[in-house]
């Protein structure tokens, strides 16, 4: 019955087109078959390849157990699809720590896999890397911590920095210019702050002009609010005449009169976007609480991150109107009907990140007799690829670059795209080296 599901989804869609836009040397663009084939690498026709094993380290066990078994069964909908005969998928449980991942590490290359897909987590990445670099094996981790990335160890996850990135941009691009971030003081945190300050910094004129922090098991966010809001108020208020500046003065001739009680809030905020580097019930919480000062998204842009595509979030009025960065989501629905029809149940979001990482791995290993590329130079193609997710590329670096939509929370659980994503990559000046010579792979197709 599996089978047959699987042999019927592979019939009727062809989810990935691997891209060449224009460059400065010309290059032969990379594409999966378009033939309509259950298997379209065993056809007659197609030369036969050698065994290309892959071994896929996820946590099959432990916490993560229910993430791990849906990215194993995107791995398996890819392998029949566009895997071939050639093509042997192995798995092996890393139990969702990187004890278990260096476990799984070893295995693997005891049963020969030339390339490894996975770990998840940035502890697992970081535990395997060392081993799989002794052994000149590349891997293609899901993780978006970008700082266990390495020589060699790629990720094909999106990062918190590319996130923050794309959201601030856009909005230095619509006059924004005074910024305030909130965020938890957790190490994810502490890395959307240093992107924020980074992204400013890279835009004309902007500046963070107010920064507040709450510890993570925070259920009690009045401090943290009254520190974003309400200081301005008295501080506004409480200047002299003579002291107040230009902007403040036009700010004042809108609230000449009324007592402070009825002063909005929203006049006398010193910022013009709020970027708050959270998300699920504690944003709920923060945003709620906003709205209580008259601070709300439809006042001061709130900014996010790709994990606001949530249909709970748009259930808070404070909400609604906020942006963020989001994937594509068009290829995505595609391959989530293919899932569900073949396993009955909806995908996890990162099983689509597996899914295209076997395509990827089986359809280069077919295109590489002919082009005479390296595994380095096919995976780091400049041009990128379309995935599930839109257009990405992988760095000579290990980072992954995404084109990412900016999005709107609309009310009922509903979103808008209000800028898609750029179709195209610019074109690097040339490909930078590998950042370690101890880099070397001998990894051949």
């Amino acid at each position: 019955m599996f089978l047959r599901k699987i042999a019927s989804s592979a019939a009727f869609c062809v989810l990935f087109i691997f891209l060449a836009a224009c460059q400065k040397k010309e290059s032969r663009p990379l594409s999966f078959p378009q033939e309509e084939s259950e298997f379209p690498f065993s056809e007659s026709g197609y030369e036969k390849r050698e065994e290309l094993r892959i071994g896929m380290l996820l946590p099959l066990t432990g916490p993560s157990a229910k993430l791990g078994d849906a990215m194993r069964q995107a791995a398996i909908l890819a392998q029949f699809e566009y895997g071939g005969d050639h093509l042997v998928l192995q798995f092996y449980d890393t139990k969702g720590t990187p004890e278990g991942a260096k476990m799984a590490a070893y295995r693997a290359l005891e049963d020969k896999n030339s390339v490894f897909l996975g770990p998840v987590f940035a502890q697992e990445v970081e535990a395997v890397g060392d081993i799989a670099l002794d052994h000149q094996i590349p891997v293609i981790s899901f993780t978006s911590d970008a700082s266990v990335l390495s020589a060699g160890v790629w990720t094909t996850g999106l990062s918190v920095e590319e996130q923050v990135s794309r959201i601030i941009s856009y909005a230095c691009g619509q006059g924004k210019r005074r910024l305030a971030v909130m965020y938890p003081s957790t190490p994810s945190g502490e890395l959307s702050l240093r992107a924020a300050e980074k992204s400013a910094f890279a835009c004309d004129g902007m500046e963070i002009v107010r920064t507040v922090s709450y510890a993570p098991g925070t259920v009690n966010f009045d401090p943290a609010v009254i520190k974003l809001v309400t200081r301005d108020v008295v501080r506004f208020l409480n200047k002299k005449e003579s002291e107040k500046t230009e902007e403040e003065r036009k700010r004042l001739s809108k609230i000449a009169g009324p007592s402070l009680e009825k002063v909005p809030m929203s006049v006398l905020l010193d910022f013009d976007a709020l970027f708050i580097a959270d998300d699920g019930n504690r944003l709920k919480s923060v945003t709620s609480l906003l709205s209580f000062y008259d601070v709300t998204a439809k006042v001061v842009p709130f900014l996010g991150s790709s994990l606001w595509m949530d249909e709970s979030l748009s259930q808070e009025p404070a909400l609604v109107g906020a942006l963020f960065p989001s994937l594509e989501q068009k290829g995505y629905e595609t391959f989530s009907k293919k899932y569900e029809e073949a396993f009955g149940t909806k995908p996890f979001a990162l099983a689509g990140f597996a899914y295209e990482s076997v395509v990827l791995v089986s359809t280069l290993s077919g295109q590489a007799k002919e082009t005479g590329e390296t595994f380095e130079e096919a995976l780091t193609n400049p041009n990128g690829f379309r995935g599930v997710y839109g257009l990405f590329r992988l760095l000579p670096d290990g980072k992954a670059e995404r084109m990412m939509d900016i999005s709107k929370i609309l009310p009922y659980g509903r979103f808008q795209t209000i800028q898609p994503a750029p179709s195209s990559f610019p074109y690097p000046e040339e490909k930078t080296a590998f950042p370690s010579d101890e880099w070397e792979s001998s990894f051949s197709w």
